[in-house]
């Protein structure tokens, strides 16, 4: 086999095995928080955006989210509240908890 068959197969079973152990690998709530939450609630957490204003989205830095248990915040990000939608069908139970643990960090990147 030539050396650039060999590199070539090589790179295929790298690339393959990379592919299933990130299938095995927990949800990044970072992915999560910016494919479903940033559009509101901001990449910072403040709710300063065009569409979180015009819904009302609460800070998840506020006295009143920081609050929350971690089980109380997913039960917001599981059934929705207020304005919020349901994510339910949208997230696994995995995910939320990828999510609100990486909302945790966005409030002890602010003290």
């Amino acid at each position: 086999m030539s050396t650039i068959a060999r590199f070539r197969l090589l790179a295929f079973l790298f690339v393959g095995g990379v592919g299933v152990l990130a299938q095995d690998a927990p949800p990044s709530g970072q992915a999560v928080f910016k494919a479903r939450c940033v559009m509101c609630h901001g990449v910072d957490g403040l709710a300063n955006t065009p569409m979180g204003r015009q819904v009302n989205a609460r800070s998840l830095l506020s006295d009143e989210v920081k609050k929350l248990s971690a089980a109380e915040m997913e039960q917001v990000v599981t059934d929705g509240k207020g304005s919020m939608p349901s994510f339910t069908d949208q997230l696994s139970p995995e995910e939320i908890k990828a999510v609100v643990g990486y909302v945790r960090t966005l409030e002890k990147n602010t003290k």
